[in-house]
């Protein structure tokens, strides 16, 4: 599926890849485990990416996270990912 994200066309694929150009980018692990891509100088966790794909939410609302289903923080299939609301504390 393509999509435009941060004003790159970017290829997201349902097995959890993002490619740029027919090329597959290569994420990095961040310290919590999460997989990261850099856009414009700027690093990504690959599921929220996977995520506003597929589901078409925006995770600019900070109430919404995406988890792993299977608890594999590098599986980033989209059948691996739901969108959890946190509620926040009154």
């Amino acid at each position: 599926m393509f999509v435009v994200f941060e004003g790159i066309e970017l290829n997201v694929q349902q097995n959890g890849t993002i490619q740029l150009d027919n090329k597959d980018l290569i994420p990095i692990a961040d310290v919590d485990g999460y997989l990261k891509i850099c856009i414009n100088n700027k690093y990504y966790k690959v599921q929220n990416i996977i995520a506003m794909a597929y589901f078409d939410v925006d995770l600019s609302d900070k109430n919404r996270i995406v988890t792993h289903i299977n608890k594999d923080k590098t599986d980033n299939a989209v059948d691996n990912l739901c969108i959890k609301q946190i509620i926040p504390p009154i």
